[in-house]
């Protein structure tokens, strides 16, 4: 299901009790058989040292 441990099973539900973990991957959308997940595309900060390392390539 989720490989970013955005979700805990409770009962029989499962409840999303870390967002900010989600990578956007949607790999719960695709396992939930009763459609009930959506994933909005997620803009991601750069950290300053990626930027710093990345900076010439962007």
């Amino acid at each position: 299901m989720c490989t970013s441990g955005v979700f805990s099973i409770e009962g029989k539900k499962s409840i999303p009790i870390r967002m900010k973990a989600c990578i956007g991957c949607k790999s719960c959308v695709e396992v939930c058989k009763e459609r009930a997940i959506t994933v909005r595309d997620l803009e991601r900060e750069m950290s300053e040292i990626a930027s710093l390392l990345l900076k010439d390539l962007l």
